[in-house]
């Protein structure tokens, strides 16, 4: 069951174990999310139906509340649609749609969804690899193998 102010996670990929996609539930069936324009610069804060945003399932991701204090639904709600509509810059590693839902969540955002592949940051977002094809290139070629290796349960790290 979701209730507004929740945050809600929106599996993505085969079987939905590559990255995942966040807004905020407002109670009556939609999310707030901020989604990246087609350049993958700038992004946007939309409302949409959750049945429309789903491209598989979704569940109630509220795993931070045990280590952040979660605001209180009646401001994360007003603060979420007062976002509605507004733009800012896109970054698949620092603001992201996890960055922002958090944010509104629990005032601070927080992401872990870029964290599954240690190179990404160093190699994609040093190289300025910001239009579709560079992050087209960098999501196959890192990515999304450091997303098979975690489901692997491997830590690359250690290796």
């Amino acid at each position: 069951m979701l209730y507004y102010g929740d945050m809600v996670a929106f599996p993505r990929g085969p079987s939905g174990v590559v990255f995942k996609h966040y807004g905020i539930a407002d109670g009556a069936g939609n999310v707030i999310h901020f989604a990246p324009d087609q350049g993958f610069s700038e992004g946007t804060y939309k409302k949409e139906s959750i049945k429309d945003v789903a491209t598989h399932d979704y569940y109630v991701d509220n795993s931070q509340d045990n280590k952040k204090n979660p605001l209180p639904p009646e401001r994360i709600l007003k603060d979420a649609e007062a976002k509605i509509g507004t733009q800012a810059h896109y970054d698949l590693s620092n603001f992201n749609c996890e960055i922002a839902a958090s944010e509104l969540r629990y005032g601070k955002g927080h992401g872990s969804s870029t964290q599954v592949c240690p190179g990404y940051k160093r190699i994609c977002h040093a190289s300025q690899l910001t239009s579709p094809c560079g992050v087209c290139l960098c999501f196959v070629l890192f990515v999304l193998p450091c997303a098979f290796v975690a489901s692997l349960k491997i830590n690359v790290l250690e290796m």
